[in-house]
C-alpha cells in the first residue's frame, strides 16, 4: 500500500470515527436537552397562595380584564391552562375539562366558574373566541357569558399568573411548541390556589371535592359536606383519598346518635305503656 493509499485511509477513518462520534454526541444531547426541558415544565404546588390577581389579559371579544375581577368571593373558578395551538395535549385537557364540568351535578356560572388563560403570547382574541365556543358546545349547563372567559396576553403577564400558582413553562425554538405540565388549578372564590387535579383525565368526584373544599363546604348538599369530611387531599397522590381516622370518627358518632336515638325512643315507648296502664287501672277502680 501507498502512502498516499495510507493517508487516504487515515482520512477516511478519522473522518467515519467523527461521524460516528458526531452521532452520538447527537443522540446524548437530544435526552439531556428533553430532561432539560422538563426539569423547566415543571408544576411546584402553591397552595393557600394567592394568584396574581392584578394581571392583565385580553378576552375572547378583545376587551381588557383584570384577572381578579373573576373573583366575586362566593364561587371557587377553575384555571385551565394551555395554548390554542398545541398539536397534542392541550386539546386533550380542554376536551376533558369540559367532561369533567359536564358531568357535575351543579351549573358552570352559577355555582363556580372557569376561566381558560393561554399561556403562548402569539395566540389571539378570536383563538380564544374559537377555543371558547368549542367549549361551551360540550356543555348541556352554562349560566351567563361570563360563566368561562378565555384569555390571552403578553408574555409578562402571563409568566406573572403562571409562576403565582406553580406553573412554569419553556417555549421550544426549534419546534414552536412548549414544554409544560398537566393540570387543572382550583382556586377559592378569593383567587387563592386551593388544589390541584393533575394530568389530563379529571374524574367528577375528584373534582366536586376540590370545589366544595375551595369554597369552604359552601357547596353541596348536607350530605355532600359529610362525604367530604370523610376524605382528605393527599399531595403525594394528587387527589382526594378516604381519612381512616375522619371515617372511623364519623361512624362512630353515627353510631353514638343510632343508639341514642333507640334508647330515646324505647324510654318514650316505656313511658307510654306506663300511663297506658295507670289509666287502665284508674278505669278498674272506678267501676268498683
Amino acid at each position: 500500500m501507498t502512502a498516499t493509499a495510507r493517508q487516504l485511509g487515515a482520512w477516511a477513518l478519522a473522518g467515519a470515527t467523527a461521524l460516528a462520534l458526531s452521532a452520538v454526541a447527537r443522540a446524548q444531547a437530544t435526552p439531556d436537552r428533553d430532561r432539560e426541558n422538563m426539569a423547566a415544565a415543571d408544576l411546584a404546588e402553591r397552595r393557600g397562595e394567592r394568584a396574581a390577581l392584578d394581571a392583565v389579559f385580553t378576552d375572547q371579544a378583545g376587551r381588557a380584564v383584570r384577572f381578579g375581577d373573576l373573583f366575586d368571593g362566593v364561587r371557587p373558578v377553575v384555571l385551565v391552562l394551555g395554548y390554542f395551538d398545541c398539536p397534542l395535549v392541550c386539546p386533550v385537557v380542554f376536551g376533558n375539562a369540559v367532561k369533567a364540568f359536564d358531568q357535575l351535578a351543579w351549573t358552570l356560572g352559577d355555582e363556580y366558574r372557569a376561566v381558560t388563560v393561554s399561556f403562548d403570547h402569539r395566540d389571539t382574541p378570536a383563538r380564544a373566541a374559537a377555543q371558547r365556543a368549542a367549549s361551551l358546545a360540550g356543555l348541556d349547563r352554562v349560566a351567563g357569558e361570563d360563566a368561562w372567559p378565555h384569555l390571552t396576553g403578553d408574555a409578562d403577564q402571563i409568566r406573572r399568573l403562571c409562576r403565582s400558582v406553580g406553573w412554569e413553562y419553556k417555549f421550544l425554538p426549534e419546534s414552536g411548541q412548549f414544554a409544560h405540565p398537566t393540570a387543572l388549578v382550583v382556586l377559592t372564590p378569593e383567587g387563592v390556589v386551593s388544589n390541584y387535579l393533575y394530568g389530563v383525565s379529571y374524574p367528577e368526584k375528584q373534582l366536586r371535592l376540590s370545589l366544595m373544599d375551595a369554597s369552604d363546604g359552601r357547596l353541596g348538599t348536607v350530605f355532600d359536606r359529610i362525604i367530604l369530611r370523610c376524605y382528605h387531599y393527599d399531595p403525594t397522590a394528587g387527589s382526594y383519598v378516604l381519612a381512616a381516622q375522619k371515617l372511623m370518627t364519623i361512624a362512630g358518632l353515627a353510631t353514638v346518635a343510632l343508639l341514642a336515638g333507640a334508647v330515646a325512643a324505647l324510654v318514650r315507648l316505656d313511658r307510654r305503656r306506663t300511663r297506658r296502664a295507670r289509666a287502665t287501672g284508674a278505669g278498674h277502680w272506678s267501676h268498683a
